[in-house]
């Protein structure tokens, strides 16, 4: 069995999926000390990072305690987990104890690299597992922008049912750039607008946002 050291990996559910640089603090990431490697097929590979799995009970055995993790200065093991390839890109699979993947990870760029130059001198393996439900497909927004939108989809909504009429003809017009007095009509539109996440949706978070920042700042002064 063919192994990687010293990686970190940033587990999350299988409908979720982080690249390395929206990593955040308060994620679950873990420093691994080893954990095996296979290659598969192309198709593979795609239907294992689309799908949820369930593997073999002999591929679950072959697996048992194979990845070690530094916890707590100390080493422990973490029961049914492996990295898979394609020979181009990298994903760490966690799966419990009936084989079934639990979390995944995508790895740090400079790791993913080295892992993929590696995976050139072995060959490509059966990875006996059967398909379960498809995954939920990834948005094309970033983390923090998925965020700010929903940050965005409570205040407009807070809004609407306080009848606050003054903000959301506010929201309104520095979005649209234009004034509008119909409270349904502002309303519908603000949030029918978030369909297309923007620089213009940027703008106006960080407008509200500034009262906050103001504050922070005051509290520092004193």
């Amino acid at each position: 069995m063919i192994y990687i050291y010293d990686i970190l990996l940033n587990w999350t559910d299988m409908d979720l999926q982080y690249d390395f640089y929206e990593w955040d603090k308060k994620d679950m990431i873990e420093h691994i000390k080893k954990i095996p490697l296979k290659k598969v097929s192309k198709e593979d590979y795609h239907e294992m990072i689309s799908h949820e799995i369930t593997c073999s009970k002999e591929e679950l055995e072959s697996l048992c305690n194979k990845t070690e993790v530094f916890r707590n200065g100390r080493i422990e093991s973490i029961p049914y987990a492996f990295l898979i390839t394609n020979g181009v890109e990298v994903m760490a699979l966690e799966l419990n104890s009936k084989g079934t993947s639990l979390y995944r990870s995508k790895l740090l760029l400079d790791e993913e690299d080295d892992v993929v130059g590696l995976s050139d001198r072995i060959s490509i393996s059966a990875f006996d597992y059967q398909v379960g439900r498809a995954l939920k497909k990834q948005e094309l927004l970033t983390r923090k922008e998925t965020y700010k939108r929903n940050y965005l989809a409570k205040e407009i909504t807070a809004s609407y049912r306080k009848s606050e009429k003054k903000k959301l003809e506010f929201f309104y017009q520095e979005y649209f750039q234009k004034p509008e007095s119909d409270m349904k009509k502002i309303y519908h539109a603000l949030l029918n607008s978030l369909k297309n996440y923007n620089d213009r949706h940027d703008a106006l978070y960080d407008l509200l946002q500034l009262p906050r920042r103001q504050k922070n700042s005051t509290k520092k002064v004193s």
